[in-house]
This record gives structure tokens, C-alpha cells and sequence, in this order.
């Protein structure tokens, strides 16, 4: 018989590898059980690079992984759904060392989470007030308050720059989060519009 692996009742071997699998051993056990866990780092890995896109620039490549590391013990995961571990991440960043140069980090966490959240969120079509600046909300926007001005480096995080971290300052920033069937519209709103519009 020709080809790679072969395998008996007793025993899987890999000719390729040298490796051989005894049924039901520890070896293969461990083996299963490490190839599982880095099946599960790798996918809370991309679940957070996705999720928090723009917190993720301001880590050096180099150090990604072991952020990432830092907050699987920080909150061992207890679900199979990866978003769940949003909040938390939030609170992580918040408390690391590492983010200690950037004290808005918190605010532009829960902007991205917050986005996340709103595009899981039902849809309802009822119209609602429209305001001074011709948008349309609906029944499902939902506002944010931030402490800093976070907006403008999410908004153009496609073109991400650490020099225009420069121009964040430490002020009130109330955002409109505008789910549509499109998407989330994320927009800027002031005290006087939020009066008008709630």
C-alpha cells in the first residue's frame, strides 16, 4: 500500500512526520489538546484584531501576541462566543502598563465594542426626530459619551497615523451610533442636537 499514513486499530502513524499516535496515549492526547488551544488562541487572536482594529495599531506588531496572551489569563475564556469577551477587553486595556502613553485607550475600546454591539442589534424601523443635520435616526441609534476625543483616529483608521494621536484632547465627545441595513453609521453630535433629538 502507498501513501503517507496508515492506519490500524492500534495505532495512527504519520510517515511524513515521524510522528506516531498511539490510540487513546497521552502523547496523542496532549497533542489534540495543544493543537485545540492554539486552534482557540489563534481564533480570539483575529476575533480581537477584528473587533478592536484601531487599539491594535497602537501596539507595536512585535507585541500583539503577547497582549493577546496577557488577556487570555486576564480572563480565561468561559464561552465558546468570543464577543462575549468585549467588555472585558475594555477593562484590560484600561489596566495595562502598556497603554499607560495613552490614556484614551479605554474611550476608543468602547467605541469599537459599542460598533460591534450595534451591528448585532435588531434593527427596529421606527423613525424618530430628525435633526439640524439632515441624518435620520432611528429606534435603534444608540449614544455614547466619551471623555476624550476619540472619533476622528477611529474614523480614519483605515489611514492610521500615531501622529494624529497629537490632536486627541481630554473633552467631552458624544457619539451617535446609526444601525442601518448598510451598517453603522458612527456620528458626531452635539449637546444642543442631543436635546432636539431626545
Amino acid at each position: 500500500m502507498t501513501g503517507s499514513r496508515v492506519q490500524t486499530p492500534s495505532k495512527i502513524v504519520s510517515r511524513s512526520s515521524g510522528l506516531e499516535f498511539i490510540s487513546g496515549s497521552k502523547n496523542e492526547k496532549n497533542f489534540r489538546f495543544n493543537r485545540y488551544k492554539n486552534a482557540s488562541f489563534s481564533k480570539l487572536q483575529n476575533q480581537l484584531y477584528f473587533i478592536f482594529e484601531t487599539v491594535f495599531e497602537l501596539i507595536d506588531k512585535s507585541k500583539r501576541k503577547k497582549l493577546v496572551r496577557e488577556f487570555e489569563k486576564f480572563h480565561p475564556s468561559r464561552s465558546i462566543i468570543l464577543t462575549d469577551l468585549g467588555s472585558a477587553f475594555i477593562l484590560f486595556v484600561k489596566s495595562h502598563p502598556y497603554f499607560k502613553s495613552y490614556p484614551f485607550v479605554q474611550d476608543l475600546a468602547r467605541l469599537e465594542w459599542s460598533v460591534v454591539q450595534s451591528l448585532s442589534r435588531p434593527l427596529k424601523t421606527k423613525k424618530v426626530k430628525k435633526s439640524s443635520i439632515d441624518n435620520q435616526f432611528n429606534a435603534s441609534t444608540r449614544f455614547i459619551l466619551m471623555s476624550w476625543t476619540v472619533f476622528s483616529i477611529w474614523k480614519n483608521r483605515l489611514e492610521f497615523s500615531k501622529k494624529r494621536l497629537k490632536k486627541i484632547r481630554q473633552t467631552c465627545q458624544i457619539l451617535a451610533l446609526i444601525p442601518s441595513n448598510e451598517g453603522v453609521l458612527v456620528h458626531k453630535v452635539s449637546l444642543t442636537e442631543l436635546s432636539f433629538l431626545l
